[in-house]
């Protein structure tokens, strides 16, 4: 009799599934990652100083 019931039930369960999964890689995708370059500055006195660059960008950006 709630044969149809149990079975939307189910439906409405691998919606949700799915729905989370793509929400969940869409959050991946533009998380902000850190990347940081190091480089070395010498002056006439030979002293090295290192200096650091960091940079944010996207990871879809990334990709591209």
């Amino acid at each position: 009799m709630f044969g149809w019931y149990r079975e939307l039930c189910g439906e409405i369960q691998h919606l949700k599934r799915d729905f989370l999964r793509y929400i969940n890689r869409r959050e991946h995708m533009t998380l902000k990652y850190m990347k940081t370059i190091e480089y070395q500055k010498t002056d006439g006195n030979k002293s090295v100083e290192t200096l650091t660059k960091t940079e944010e960008k996207g990871l879809a950006e990334r990709m591209n």
